[in-house]
């Protein structure tokens, strides 16, 4: 599919002032709507990546991420830990200082370079999770159900 990619229904609403334009509704009643929860890591991991996954699932609001996400999730713990064990390898060496070329120019060591590679892996993962500003804005999050509380509607103010 060339072009850009269609426009999330959400922020179509958002663009036409919160009211469902009556081209834009079948299209919001068709987009799917996971509710399956993540669930756990994977057994497979380590223990760092497992700390890791759960850390990005705590981390992520409620609603957000479902089981279709655990990929996504699985990639950015590995990457995580691999960037994490690289910088501690980097900055436990006796090399931790930028090499420098003949004419007197900084160069980027090579674990300094796939560091840089790491990181930028992580951030497109991070922007797919809507871990950034930006992809934030393009992400609808259910509210969250209220409780089933019987005191509520005494306690509530009558409108």
């Amino acid at each position: 599919m060339a072009g850009r990619p269609p426009k999330p229904a959400v922020l179509r609403v958002i663009d036409s002032g919160g009211k469902v334009r009556s081209r834009d509704r079948d299209r919001v009643a068709r987009e799917p709507r996971p509710t399956r929860p993540v669930g756990a890591p994977p057994k497979y991991l380590t223990a760092a990546q497992r700390g890791l996954w759960n850390r990005i699932v705590r981390a992520a609001p409620e609603g957000l991420l479902c089981a279709l996400d655990a990929h996504l999730i699985e990639a950015v713990a590995v990457l995580a830990a691999a960037r994490q064990t690289l910088l501690e390898q980097f900055i436990a060496s006796s090399c931790n200082a930028l090499a420098t070329s003949a004419d007197g120019r900084p160069v980027l060591v090579a674990t300094l370079r796939e560091y840089r590679r790491l990181t930028d892996q992580l951030v497109v993962l991070a922007r797919e999770l809507g871990f950034s500003p930006a992809a934030r804005t393009r992400i609808h999050v259910l509210p969250p159900k209220p409780l089933d509380d019987p005191l509520a509607e005494f306690l509530t103010p009558a409108r």
